[in-house]
């Protein structure tokens, strides 16, 4: 491989799942961070790569990370490439807080070497092409089910969002779950009843 043909197959444009609108930032889009390792293991191989970090921070509500980045070049005679990034997350759940900030860390190690660069350039569909529109319509009443039990009993409702409409911090952990790919809308709705205005939500991670 030439050094043009790593950089030619970092740069492959992203499928439009791995795209999506920014969780909270309605005005940016986020890249699923599956996508960026799984370019990663299509370029350099699995096991051919890898991270280590270091924690800078661990206050009661921020986690920062320094990442560092390593690969064996691709390219014949290619040195090693090595990188580093910064990532933070909020997360109230202290585990996933550290996870968040790895995968903050290594989606902007892959911008690095071009792995979404449409997206960074603004030439990828936006947020707002692909966020369903957002309403402060009331949520379902206790007779449809919300906040209870279904008519047979067996599910709950889903309820990420309040009765005006905005997301509660529950509701936000499970939208950051599916967009992490912790798991997947079919198993909340396995799990759940969802009305339409929360299956669009979780269709939009």
């Amino acid at each position: 491989m030439t050094q043009q043909q790593l950089q030619d197959a970092l740069n492959v444009p992203l499928p439009a799942e791995a795209i999506k609108p920014h969780p909270s930032k309605s005005y940016l889009s986020t890249i699923n961070a599956i996508f960026v390792t799984e370019r990663f293991n299509q370029v350099f191989g699995v096991g051919r790569w890898g991270t280590t970090s270091d924690v800078i921070e661990a206050a009661d509500k921020m986690i920062v990370l320094r990442v560092h980045f390593w690969a064996y070049s691709p390219v014949e005679g290619g040195d090693m490439i090595k990188l580093e990034s910064y990532g933070g997350n909020d997360n109230p759940d202290r585990g996933d807080a550290y996870k968040g900030a790895m995968t903050d860390a290594v989606t902007k190690i892959g911008s690095f070497l071009g792995i979404g660069a449409d997206v960074w350039k603004n030439k990828a569909p936006t947020a707002s092409q692909n966020r369903p529109q957002r309403t402060n319509a009331r949520r379902p009443n206790t007779s449809q089910g919300q906040g209870g039990t279904s008519a047979s009993g067996d599910k709950s409702w889903l309820n990420l969002t309040d009765k005006d409409g905005n997301i509660t911090d529950r509701g936000q952990k499970i939208l950051d779950g599916v967009r992490l790919g912790e798991y997947t809308v079919d198993q909340i709705k396995a799990k759940y009843r969802v009305n339409n205005r929360d299956f669009e939500l979780l269709a939009a991670q």
